[in-house]
């Protein structure tokens, strides 16, 4: 068994920003530092190409019927350089559905475009 931990990575005022993960065996002592692993790449980035920049600030949840996981996480619709600074309207908060690989990491995919429609989660009226 591999606990986990999803992680906003960077700095949330830069283009940079994004989702990493670090991991620890069952048993560990999680307050040895050498213990944990970290993913080698960010599990979620941006995708301008789609109007979304700097994804992070992210929590989970189940589908009300719990069929399925979801990702919630804020995100810039421009990029940092173009916002009128902290706590401006242009971060606004996505949703996603995701799955795990057989490691148990989260595939989260590609951003969803600015204004684009996802289904509601499994379950939901």
């Amino acid at each position: 068994m591999i606990s986990s931990i999803v992680f906003s990575a960077s700095h949330f005022n830069s283009d940079g920003y994004c989702l990493g993960m670090i991991r620890i065996k069952k048993g560990e002592d999680p307050m040895t530092a050498s213990n944990w692993k970290k993913i080698d790449r960010p599990l979620f980035t941006g995708s301008p190409d789609r109007g979304i920049w700097s994804p992070g600030h992210n929590s989970f949840f189940m589908s009300p019927d719990g069929s399925e996981r979801w990702l919630a996480y804020h995100a810039y619709t421009v990029p940092w350089s173009q916002t009128e600074g902290f706590g401006n309207a242009r971060r606004q908060t996505f949703a996603l559905p995701f799955t795990l690989d057989k490691d148990e990491i989260p595939i989260f995919g590609i951003p969803a475009s600015v204004g684009s429609y996802h289904r509601a989660p499994s379950g939901e009226e």
